[in-house]
């Protein structure tokens, strides 16, 4: 399955492809990046690498003076406002496992097969204490095609990626780690209705990950959230089902589908992430550089919705969204109820106290037969009271035989007056009505006429221009 068909997709993954670490291990991109000088050679060479089993947990570990190379948040902001003792958002962690405990920083659980990953899902199962505070580093490729893919219950650790991908995840029969079986989720004990790479995640930290060309359904109809209602569950994104607490995804990519069958609960998809649900709502999701293709199947009922997002699906607490680019299609149908789809975020159930979405590149492109007024080519969001949205660049469209534009590019409910920032939206044609018929701009005539492209690929050229003139001009280095 290769869903990266469009030219669009390939702009917009250049968008995200800024990150050194993966131009380091050029094997993932079908392009290279130099190697930054300030990165140890070792980080990044396989033939240095060497892995052994441990013999009490039975993952793997490197040897003393390897080092590896992560994306680090904490260079995030400085890198992005062009700091210049900041040339790069990346570090490197040189192991020294003699004297570091077992899971440290210094010294990380190693997974670098299949084996390996059941043995990681095992570890950690539906305990949070067995992953909280711990460090875990993928060192190979995975691929499941014919294999069996199970995943994790909860994690609240730190998952470095290294670049590597997750290939052919096909899953059908969810199913987590209890302690000592294999159970369906929606059993006793389930996993907050999460369905993903990782169920359920509670302040965690996921980097530098791909997960290529996946295939979920099968989502049992008898799942309850487990974290507020009953009628918000359940939870499907290509990493992570529910983020919980303060979760960070940095450089992580995915492409796959989505097929979902919903008559009586509503549904929350996202390429990254499906929902973010804080128990206190000054925990945030923060996502950086992270791109999806993301194809969605699904229908929903008269009383049932569907909150979609190329990158997050849903978020009832603060939400941060920087330099990501994502595509949605598909087709969703029903015999009512509601859908939020955008490129980039579904809807935000309640009025969430921050949103910052900046530098995002998105496309919509849904076959649907229940159009929701509350919906935007990137975003559909209730209300905030605190907003900055820049530099965005969006194209939407929903409906069947009949599209209609989504000209509105992020869609408020409750309308702010501030916060906007070169807002771009690419103009339906004339064969396309307005899903917002009485919005004649991008922000429901709150800032002016935002600027409009005729086509995709303009608007993108534009986009093109801006980031090569700002601090993060490697965004555009491949071409």
């Amino acid at each position: 399955m290769n869903l990266a068909k469009t030219k669009y997709l390939k702009c917009a993954i250049l968008i995200i492809s800024i990150c050194i670490l993966l131009g380091a291990i050029s094997a993932c991109l079908p392009f290279s990046i130099s190697l930054p000088d300030m990165l140890d050679e070792d980080a990044i060479d396989d033939a240095a690498m060497t892995i052994t089993p441990n013999e009490i947990d039975g993952l793997g570990e490197f040897e003393d003076g390897y080092c590896y190379v992560y994306t680090n948040k904490d260079l995030v902001e400085k890198y992005r406002a062009g700091d210049a003792d900041t040339p790069f958002d990346v570090s490197t962690q040189k192991v020294t496992k003699t004297s570091n405990n077992r899971g440290e920083k210094a010294n990380p659980y190693v997974i670098s097969s299949v084996t390996d990953w059941e043995t990681f899902v095992k570890l950690c199962g539906t305990d949070l204490k067995k992953s909280t505070g711990k460090y875990f580093v993928l060192a190979n490729d995975l691929d499941f095609y014919g294999i069996t893919f199970r995943p994790v219950g909860k994690f609240g650790g730190t998952f470095y990626g290294m670049g590597h991908k997750l290939l052919n995840i096909d899953c059908s029969n969810w199913q987590y780690w209890n302690g000592s079986n294999y159970v369906t989720i929606g059993t006793s004990g389930q996993t907050n209705s999460g369905f993903g790479v990782f169920c359920s995640t509670t302040n965690a930290t996921i980097t530098d990950l791909i997960n290529e060309d996946y295939n979920y359904s099968g989502v049992p109809q008898t799942s309850t959230n487990g974290v507020g209602s009953a009628a918000y569950g359940p939870h499907i994104g290509g990493f992570v089902g529910i983020s919980i607490g303060n979760n960070t995804f940095l450089n992580c990519h995915t492409s796959g589908v989505v097929t979902t069958t919903y008559y009586t609960t509503s549904v929350q998809e996202g390429g990254i992430v499906g929902a973010h649900k804080a128990i206190d709502t000054n925990k945030t999701i923060y996502v950086y550089r992270c791109t999806s293709n993301f194809s969605t199947f699904a229908s929903a009922g008269a009383s049932s919705g569907l909150m979609i997002g190329g990158i997050l699906g849903q978020s009832w607490s603060a939400t941060t969204i920087l330099d990501c680019a994502s595509e949605v299609y598909g087709s969703n149908s029903g015999s009512g109820g509601y859908q939020y789809i955008g490129a980039i975020f579904g809807w935000s159930e309640t009025t969430v106290e921050k949103f910052w979405f900046e530098n995002l590149v998105g496309k919509v492109d849904v076959d649907s037969t229940v159009l929701t007024t509350s919906t935007g080519a990137l975003a559909g969001i209730r209300g905030t009271t605190n907003l900055k949205f820049a530099n965005l660049y969006g194209e939407g469209y929903l409906g069947t035989s009949a599209k209609i534009s989504l000209l509105a590019l992020v869609h408020f409910e409750t309308q702010p007056t501030t916060g906007f920032s070169n807002i771009n939206v690419v103009k339906s044609s004339k064969n396309y009505a307005s899903l917002l018929p009485n919005r004649s701009d991008t922000l429901g005539k709150i800032t002016g006429e935002p600027t409009e492209y005729s086509t995709s690929n303009e608007m993108l050229g534009n986009a093109r221009t801006f980031f090569s003139a700002s601090p993060y001009s490697r965004i555009w280095d491949a071409s």
